[in-house]
């Protein structure tokens, strides 16, 4: 390598695996720098393990997976969602195929 060449140090993002009973492993790649609340709540929440036996009332083949209804369990706190209907411009992802949303 020369004087003038320089490294790069590449970022790679989190990625989370979720084993959703009667469906499978599901990875969930994360955006720190889109959404730094929403992320370091996440992670916060796996670590404790708050996931642990969370009810998914709905998983449809190609279409979605979702939880919360009243036997779910609930949260004693919540993070402002970190996009643009909350007045939060960093995040420019978009929600396509295969986006997960936390509200």
């Amino acid at each position: 390598m020369s004087g003038q060449e320089q490294q790069t140090e590449v970022k790679q993002n989190p990625v989370v695996t979720m084993l959703i009973e009667n469906y499978g492993n599901v990875e969930i790649e994360l955006y720190p720098d889109m959404a730094p609340n929403t992320v370091a709540n996440i992670i916060n929440l796996i670590n404790s393990r708050y996931y642990k036996g969370y009810k998914f009332d709905r998983v449809v083949e190609n279409f979605c997976i979702q939880c919360g209804n009243e036997d779910s369990k609930t949260s004693e706190y919540s993070v402002k969602g970190e996009f643009v209907a909350n007045n939060y411009t960093n995040n420019t992802l978009k929600f396509e195929r295969g986006t997960v949303r936390t509200s």
